[in-house]
């Protein structure tokens, strides 16, 4: 099963993002522990911190990756984020199941 992660980044640093990532995949296994989890990976550090980058273009590129996902999972705080709202509304527009971190 491919997950795509939605997670808040603004505002964050690198660590805290790594560390919510890993807490979502540890608690994606714990859910689905006889499933064959593939993580896509959504967060590209250089998209983040480069001052010149659209932030837009990134959450293009984020939705672009969400299209092979068979599952979004909705990190803490996704409810304060733009950019994960919207991600929210894709999944929901295209039926693409969604659990949300408790």
């Amino acid at each position: 099963m491919k997950v795509f992660i939605s997670q808040p980044i603004r505002g964050k640093n690198y660590d805290d993002i790594m560390r919510s990532r890993n807490d979502a995949i540890f608690n994606l296994v714990e859910k689905f522990p006889d499933e064959d989890l593939k993580i896509i990976e959504s967060f590209i550090p250089a998209m983040y911190y480069d001052a010149n980058n659209n932030p837009i273009v990134g959450l293009g590129t984020c939705i672009g990756l969400m299209g092979d996902a068979d599952l979004v999972y909705m990190c803490k705080g996704w409810e304060e984020s733009r950019g994960c709202s919207i991600e929210r509304r894709v999944a929901i527009d295209y039926e693409i199941p969604i659990i949300y971190e408790l």
